[in-house]
């Protein structure tokens, strides 16, 4: 996987967790605004309005039925939208779950060339590529290894070209993804 797809999927992954999350706010609500209108319904309906004995009985029963009709509706309204992003929200996490197993699958075990690739470094190679993917600089790979920065150099010429990468970002990343150096080290 190249860097600049390796990159998308991030882009992606995130977009789909952020979209996920505000599917849950609005999952969240909805149950809220359900909860409120079933206590609402359960006044209207387990109760008689005082208004029933003193003015016109009709016309009240006529505005309570309205409201509990109105109340239902809302509340049906709600748990079909919930129906619908609950839906959405589990096409979201199967996409989430799909792209982070692209994202964190050990490419050794799956792709045949970046083993191949590994196996063409030698073991000074490796030392700097883990360093380069820790971020040092040439300089600073130079001084812990105790060897010039032009010989610094020529190794990480030879290991670009072993395990075809353009820049330093390509091959911290494929340091990464092959547990050469595992995330956050």
């Amino acid at each position: 996987m190249m860097l600049d797809e390796y990159n998308g999927l991030c882009e992606m992954l995130e977009e789909f967790r952020q979209e996920a999350a505000g599917l849950d706010e609005k999952i969240n609500s909805n149950e809220k605004r359900m909860a409120e209108l079933e206590a609402h319904l359960k006044i209207y309906t387990e109760s008689e309005p005082e208004d029933f004995k003193v003015f016109s009985p009709r016309r009240m029963e006529t505005v309570y039925s309205e409201e509990i009709e109105k109340i239902r509706t809302e509340k049906s309204s709600r748990e079909e939208e919930n129906q619908e992003l609950y839906q959405k929200k589990s096409v979201l996490e199967k996409r989430i779950h799909l792209i982070s197993n692209i994202i964190n699958r050990p490419t050794k075990n799956t792709n045949s060339a970046d083993t191949e690739k590994l196996e063409l470094l030698t073991d000074r190679e490796r030392e700097i590529l883990v360093q380069i993917a820790e971020g040092k600089l040439n300089k600073e790979i130079a001084m812990s290894l105790d060897i010039s920065e032009r010989t610094v150099k020529n190794h990480i010429s030879s290991i670009f070209r072993k395990i075809d990468v353009l820049d330093r970002t390509q091959a911290a990343v494929f340091a990464i993804r092959n547990h050469i150096v595992e995330q956050g080290e």
